[in-house]
């Protein structure tokens, strides 16, 4: 059982804001509902103008637990680095303000890192939504140490914002690098990766919202090249031999696990994206498994590709009215 919030180790809740005034309100209900008595929850305001002195000071008075800096405008990179030095627990859980979290976010993923001291990040599963709210589909994670290394290669069950990660991990590999940006989470999940292990948990406990002024839509194009080039280099840096060999006993792991094929199909997904970063190295290797959970799982993938089909037409036709 995981333990209760009075005696759990706290937490830092990170928020970067800039400009989002709109969903703050929102925001800070649902930061101040999942946290702890002892928990942080810290804010950092990268020179929002849309925010006024007085509105910050409301904010600051709130709720004891909410801790704000108001700096001149950085851009992202440089207001997580400054957030994670000021952050007062060795556990920060990334948030953005436009997302919403469940209740039991941050209990689960204390608890889990709590009993995983091996582990330096967890990830969760979670849903994408629209501004509206409308559902734009199920992402569930890869759970297993060595699966949810190798999910980076599709880099979307690895969400920025789900994240819960110890502070000392991320400071040993240098934070997050401007350099990386838009894709200096999937930079900073990789350098964590070559170091450590990071993981997730089978809960969905994020609401991912994409809308026209978010970071996933406005730097879309330069996000795909940087996340291309760092999974390339990603792929043929490391040797990913072992996980091919031990997918099969992996795989069976999700036998009593919600949403269990779609979570082997996204592998299968993760493997065609290998094999095509890697220029076809481990082929061989790729279509055994592939055609091995194919025979195996045969029409118990079909619901689930239909549905994984039908969500990603929802997206492409949202993301481009």
């Amino acid at each position: 059982m995981p333990a209760n919030n009075q005696e759990r180790q706290p937490c830092t809740i990170l928020l970067p804001l800039f400009n989002g005034a709109s969903f703050l309100p929102r925001a800070v209900a649902n930061l101040c509902e999942i946290a702890g008595p002892g928990d942080e929850i810290l804010i950092i305001d990268d020179g929002s103008i849309d925010i006024g002195d007085q509105e910050i000071e409301i904010l600051r008075k709130s709720d004891p637990r909410i801790v704000l800096y108001k700096c001149e405008h950085q851009g992202l990179v440089a207001t997580l680095n400054y957030g994670i030095d000021v952050a007062s627990h060795e556990l920060i859980a990334r948030a953005d303000v436009d997302d919403l979290y469940a209740k039991n976010r941050i209990q689960l993923q204390v608890d889990f890192l709590t009993r995983n001291p091996e582990i330096s990040a967890v990830f969760n599963d979670y849903t994408m939504v629209s501004s509206s709210g409308a559902n734009l589909g199920e992402f569930p994670s890869a759970i297993s140490p060595e699966l949810t290394s190798f999910s980076l290669f599709s880099s979307q069950r690895t969400p920025h914002p789900s994240v819960m990660y110890r502070k000392s991990a991320i400071l040993s590999v240098g934070g997050y690098l401007q350099e990386d940006f838009p894709a200096e989470d999937l930079a900073l999940w990789i350098r964590l990766v070559q170091k450590g292990k990071i993981a997730s948990i089978p809960h969905s406990l994020l609401k991912y919202t994409v809308h026209s002024s978010s970071i996933t839509r406005t730097k879309q194009d330069l996000m795909k090249k940087k996340s291309l080039a760092l999974r390339k280099e990603y792929g043929l840096s490391g040797n990913f031999n072992q996980i091919l060999d031990s997918a099969p006993n992996l795989l069976a792991e999700y036998a009593g696990i919600s949403h269990r094929n779609m979570r082997v199909l996204f592998f299968l997904e993760d493997l065609v994206n290998f094999n095509y970063l890697t220029s076809n190295t481990h082929r061989k290797n790729i279509f055994k498994l592939i055609a091995k959970q194919v025979i195996q799982r045969n029409i118990f993938l079909i619901i689930p590709a239909i549905y994984v089909l039908f969500m990603k037409i929802k997206r492409v036709f949202f993301l481009n009215r």
